[in-house]
């Protein structure tokens, strides 16, 4: 398994879906409701979900856990700009290591086996 991949065509993928994530970052810091407190700012990373789904879900159930938790031990409310860069992170990094790292993978594991079970008289041209 590799971090980035190997395939030209792949690596433009990769890099557009990268920089559209980085794009609704941006979009998302640049709101004003973010630094007032308002959860309708975290709007703009709905689309950073949906390209990293399904690990994406994962994402947000595991920062409203981690929310969870360090309210339930602390009684710390983490701002939202600080959940807001959390929930991107690790729903980019999932969702990249899901599309990039695992698939590409699986798909030639796949090819593998599907090759070792063909007949060797099928193989002749």
């Amino acid at each position: 398994m590799t971090l980035i991949p190997t395939h030209p065509i792949t690596r433009v993928v990769a890099l557009c879906w990268l920089l559209a994530c980085l794009a609704f970052l941006l979009l998302t810091l640049l709101r004003h409701d973010l630094y007032a407190g308002e959860r309708g700012a975290l709007t703009l990373l709905v689309p950073v979900y949906f390209l990293a789904f399904p690990f994406g879900h994962v994402a947000l159930l595991a920062v409203g856990k981690i929310k969870l938790w360090l309210y339930l031990q602390n009684g710390a409310d983490p701002s939202l700009l600080s959940e807001a860069l959390a929930l991107w992170t690790l729903t980019v990094l999932l969702g990249y290591m899901q599309w990039f790292m695992l698939l590409p993978w699986l798909s030639r594991r796949c090819w593998q086996c599907f090759s070792a079970q063909i007949p060797p008289w099928r193989n002749k041209k």
